[in-house]
């Protein structure tokens, strides 16, 4: 409650990445599928959890650090066509920021015979 009085609020605060409060995860498209770079600010490695749920990725993690809690938690919407496709799932987090690797199966392509009629 002091700090608004002793120390006023931050100035000239700026981010250069899409992990903003406002928007936690950014996906991208790999090589092998899809990686979303999510904030974990805080939160110790080891106390980040992934969970695969029936509408997509559940993250959650809460540290506490010098009787200070750090904690997170939010879902991960993923259409049915993404997820129909998953061969498996990885993540790491390192720096404040929790990786997750939707690695897909590789589709074979069709071989489509030709024949003359």
């Amino acid at each position: 409650m002091f700090q608004n009085f002793l120390f006023g609020d931050v100035t000239n605060l700026l981010f250069h990445n899409y992990t903003l409060d406002q928007k936690p995860v950014k996906w991208d498209a790999t090589d092998t599928g899809f990686r979303a770079i999510c904030r974990t600010v805080g939160i110790d490695p080891d106390d980040v959890n992934i969970e695969l749920t029936s509408d997509g990725i559940d993250l959650k993690g809460s540290t506490t650090v010098d009787g200070e809690e750090y904690s997170v938690s939010y879902s991960m919407p993923i259409s049915q066509s993404i997820m129909s496709k998953v061969e498996n799932i990885k993540y790491e987090s390192k720096n404040g920021l929790t990786y997750i690797y939707l690695n897909l199966r590789k589709e074979e392509k069709k071989q489509i015979p030709v024949s003359k009629i």
